[in-house]
């Protein structure tokens, strides 16, 4: 369960914000998926956004490799390539694979049109607003997959042009302007009057979140470029961030699903920054030890998969078989998140991982 032989290269305390991350998806989506056998105001108690966490996270992974590539002499459009090939091969194989097994189960009962289907192909099913119910827990994915492919573009240019140290920055302010200008022009041009409404056009859309990765990528360029900051204070803002996140759910614990300004203009960027807040402590924290730390990074290597799988695959292929009991639905839920995650991560992750690798090999081959 440990995997030894992927944890010598991994990072336990990024593990826990993985397995943090999933776990608090799963018990978010578990109340619409299958019911809680709580109230819906003690269930809300328990419920915080585990994107955040993943957006942040990815942004700083991706971030590190984005700097070193291209700190790098001789940078060229072939260092493009390789940071996207790498990219796809790793989430393209999973995603497709599980978009293949809804499209066809909803095509089959005549759920879907082709004009619904299209945009998944893309990535472009929440362009104006949240997705179809097709694969609506895909919005995250989309939002990862844009940024990837157009900030390397603008980190290639400047990197190539100017010094990136000192440039980089106004990459990242770009972004976190263009979210917030994209978050103001919905705002003012849509009757956002409900947090239903906020969901659809403003959480999950993809416009209104493309900043959201980027505050990973800043905590990247931080511990790239101005290491003794980052590591100076990583305790005291590990301590900020983890008080400041609980403080925010809770205020807007009590607040309920109601809408205010808060939540329309700042409670995003907030909680991302208080994601980023506990990176450098959690980053430097190498290794975990028995069953537990185990189990903890064997659930962060498939968290990818559980999340492809967690809410539409459930809900479309499990879901109608079982019984109304509560306490049985609830652990089909786990077991399946769980167990269908490690199955298609071992079979389809894993052989994109592979692929990717084989690439990788003939690219270096190619070029001596």
């Amino acid at each position: 369960m440990t995997n030894t032989s992927v944890n010598k290269q991994r990072i336990f305390g990024l593990d826990i914000m993985r397995c943090v991350a999933i776990f608090a998806v799963l018990i978010g989506h578990t109340y619409w998926i299958v019911g809680l056998p709580v109230s819906l105001d003690k269930f809300y108690r328990f419920n915080f956004d585990g994107v955040s966490v993943f957006f942040t996270l990815s942004g700083f992974l991706i971030g590190n490799i984005l700097f070193k590539k291209l700190s790098e002499e001789n940078i060229g459009f072939q260092t493009l390539k390789s940071f996207w090939r790498a990219r796809w091969w790793r989430t393209f194989p999973g995603y497709f694979f599980v978009l293949f097994l809804l499209i066809g189960k909803l095509a089959i009962a005549h759920r879907i049109s082709f004009q619904q289907a299209f945009p998944y192909f893309f990535f472009l099913q929440n362009l104006h607003r949240a997705p179809t119910p097709i694969f609506g827990e895909s919005w995250s994915l989309t939002v990862e997959e844009w940024f990837y492919l157009t900030t390397p573009i603008l980190f290639f240019i400047s990197a190539k042009f100017f010094d990136l140290k000192k440039v980089a920055p106004v990459v990242i302010l770009i972004y976190f302007l263009a979210g917030w200008l994209f978050r103001l022009y919905t705002i003012s041009t849509t009757n956002i009057s409900t947090y239903n409404d906020y969901e659809a056009y403003i959480h999950e859309a993809l416009p209104t979140r493309i900043d959201a990765v980027m505050f990973g990528v800043l905590g990247s360029y931080l511990s790239f470029y101005n290491f003794k900051l980052w590591t100076n204070y990583q305790f005291k803002l590990f301590v900020f961030g983890l008080i400041g996140f609980i403080a925010q759910h809770e205020i807007l614990y009590w607040n309920g699903p109601h809408l205010n300004s808060y939540i329309l203009y700042f409670e995003e960027s907030v909680e991302l920054f208080l994601c980023l807040c506990t990176i450098p402590y959690l980053s430097s924290l190498q290794k975990g030890k028995g069953y537990i730390a185990g189990a903890i990074s064997f659930i962060a290597i498939i968290s990818y998969s559980i999340y492809l799988l967690h809410a539409s695959v459930f809900t479309n292929y499990i879901k109608f078989w079982l019984p109304q009991n509560l306490f049985i639905k609830f652990s089909a839920y786990l077991l399946f998140a769980i167990g269908g995650g490690y199955i298609h991560y071992t079979i389809v992750e894993k052989w994109g991982i592979r692929q990717r690798k084989k690439r990788r090999k003939i690219s270096m081959h190619s070029n001596d």
